[in-house]
């Protein structure tokens, strides 16, 4: 009995030590507080059942295991969209058609750019930029080496850029935060 009031100690530990954070990495990555939520309470579910690898990885293992979560909820959704678009036929998802304003980034046109990149790609823009984690703590999130996640860094970061440029954004002197 001992052992688990041990166990419980630390979870409690744990969640409040990082809680915060991995609802803001959700939260960001979701369309609504409540799915971000619930990818919290996932993300921790697994972290109470696997306590020694959770306690070892920190914090980029919980992003990491919140990234897994997000996959898998996003299986999920692909395959209801895709037995709903069988249910319903010819159901078509309008294609946004504004343009940014020439030369100038905004939210919107960074969230543009990151959607035309790979998901690994704005999985390690948005550690590093977002969540501010080290080269070592990427490639604990990221499940590789330092050295490794420096270069998938480097590569999202180029990637980015051209998509920036896809949108007209060549420099980055004009910054617009709305």
């Amino acid at each position: 009995m001992r052992a688990h009031s041990e166990r419980v100690t630390w979870f409690d530990g744990f969640v409040r030590d990082h809680h915060e954070a991995v609802l803001r990495y959700a939260v960001r990555r979701c369309a609504s507080r409540a799915d971000a939520e619930d990818v919290v309470a996932e993300t921790f579910l697994i972290a109470w059942r696997r306590p020694r690898e959770a306690a070892d990885g920190g914090l980029p293992w919980l992003y990491r295991t919140a990234a897994n979560t997000l996959r898998n909820m996003a299986r999920g959704q692909h395959r209801r969209t895709r037995l709903a678009r069988r249910t319903i036929k010819n159901a078509e998802t309008p294609e946004p058609t504004s343009r940014p304003d020439e030369g100038v980034i905004t939210r919107a046109v960074v969230a543009t750019a990151l959607d035309r990149l790979r998901p690994g790609d704005r999985e390690v823009l948005t550690l590093s930029a977002w969540e501010g984690l080290t080269d070592a703590e990427l490639g604990v999130a990221l499940d590789c080496t330092p050295g490794a996640a420096r270069v998938r860094l480097h590569r999202a970061r180029a990637r980015l850029r051209q998509a920036l440029a896809d949108l007209g954004i060549t420099t980055f002197d004009e910054v617009y935060t709305p």
